[in-house]
């Protein structure tokens, strides 16, 4: 997997969420509305879509080692 589509997680029940190191995109309103979703970590994301994290309030953390 190379990617988090559009709308994939939109307005889940998960409380955290860790990529694998092949996720280096996350798509336009990805997690919207995930209001559970208080941490996410992607080792190698280079690009987040528009609104991807938008009223997902609880997040708290996210997390990118990328460099790019």
């Amino acid at each position: 997997v190379q990617g988090i589509g559009d709308y994939a997680f939109q307005a889940n029940t998960i409380t955290s969420f860790t990529g694998t190191g092949n996720v280096t995109t996350i798509g336009n309103y990805a997690f919207y509305q995930s209001i559970y979703l208080e941490s996410v970590a992607f080792p190698n994301v280079v690009t987040v879509g528009e609104y991807a994290f938008a009223r997902s309030t609880a997040v708290s953390s996210f997390v990118s080692s990328s460099s790019a």
